[in-house]
């Protein structure tokens, strides 16, 4: 879905159908998976863990608010979502983690400034 809109974003000579908004390129893009199924990730040109080990518990509360999506019928989703932050954190250092996957190839021009803040 976000594919398609950032397509439709750069098209030209649709003034009609997008009320004559200019032309808007998106240089870049990042995605947060959410599949549970697997702790693989899916293909991408690359990837980051972001720490939210201070959010973690104000995330789950977030997500919890949306009752009528998430009923308890669905409680399982949330030790899963937790576990997953748990587990992806884990692998970069963190308490917790979202994993954000890029469409492009991401680079940096100070490999020290980047790895060592």
């Amino acid at each position: 879905m976000i594919d398609a809109a950032i397509f439709y974003a750069r098209l030209s000579k649709w003034d009609e159908q997008f009320d004559h908004l200019p032309v808007h390129t998106v240089r870049r893009q990042l995605w947060y998976p959410l599949g549970f199924a697997s702790l693989e990730l899916p293909p991408s040109a690359g990837h980051f863990v972001c720490d939210i080990s201070d959010t973690i518990d104000i995330k789950m509360q977030a997500i919890r608010a949306y009752q009528t999506q998430f009923p308890p019928a669905k409680d399982r989703l949330f030790r899963t979502l937790e576990a997953q932050n748990r587990y992806f954190g884990g692998s970069a250092g963190f308490e917790a983690g979202e994993v954000f996957l890029s469409s492009h190839t991401l680079g940096t021009k100070d490999l020290v400034l980047q790895v060592c803040p």
